[in-house]
């Protein structure tokens, strides 16, 4: 699996305006015309506000038909024509336990760089835990991965490190756990009274999983071209 030929940045056209923004990653699973997306990369987009990005000269793909997950952070877009051969598809796997080597693939959100290999990441970290993620708009089955995701590798794989054919989720968020490393009052004259406070900030990644079992019927609901799961 090369993560340049299965992973392609989504834009969507600004309102009103001839121009697309960089909005997020996205990359297909088994069926051939269809992109996995986090939904909150297109939010409230309609088809044709938005498209995937093409490094081929025959055009970017055109989106005809969204589908959203009821709940959780995940979308399918459908596009228009045939994809290259060049690109490739993921294959899924729920084979994934606490302590697992996990890389995600995307392309930052650099103003300041073209959509090309430069600001392109992989991200690499181990699986923490399982657990809900639900940011009040979303409610997600997820992996806890030990590294952050950069904001625009959202919508981007996640997938086994020594064998990257076989994705586990979709990158969706970072969170962060603080703790107070130490704390200092400084008491001054009339009644006043400083704190100094000292923590200690770690950023975490989150992965919505392929496996939970409402992700894994409504994919294989949704998407076209059979099924490739093992």
């Amino acid at each position: 699996m090369r993560p340049f030929a299965a992973v392609q940045p989504l834009m969507r056209r600004v309102n009103n305006e001839d121009r697309w923004d960089f909005v997020g990653s996205c990359f297909r699973l088994w069926s051939p015309n269809q992109y996995i997306t986090a939904a909150h990369c297109i939010q409230d987009a309609k088809p044709d506000q938005l498209k995937v990005f093409n490094v081929f000269p025959n055009g970017d793909f055109r989106c005809k038909n969204i589908l959203r997950h009821p709940a959780a952070d995940i979308a399918v877009i459908q596009i228009e024509g045939n994809v290259p051969k060049e690109y490739e598809r993921f294959s899924i796997t729920d084979k994934c336990d606490f302590g697992y080597p996990i890389h995600c693939f995307g392309y930052a959100d650099d103003r300041m760089l073209t959509l090309c290999a430069d600001n392109a990441r992989v991200i690499g970290g181990i699986i923490q835990r399982q657990f809900v993620y639900n940011d009040g708009t979303y409610i997600s089955p997820a992996f806890e991965l030990s590294a952050p995701i950069p904001k625009g590798t959202s919508g981007g794989p996640a997938f086994l490190a020594d064998d990257p054919q076989f994705a586990i989720g979709v990158a969706i968020a970072s969170i962060q756990s603080q703790i107070v490393v130490s704390q200092l009052e400084y008491h001054e004259e009339n009644g006043h009274c400083e704190k100094e406070t000292i923590s200690e900030i770690t950023r975490y990644g989150v992965i919505l999983n392929f496996g939970a079992k409402n992700i894994k019927a409504w994919l294989e609901d949704n998407l076209g071209g059979g099924k490739n799961n093992v």
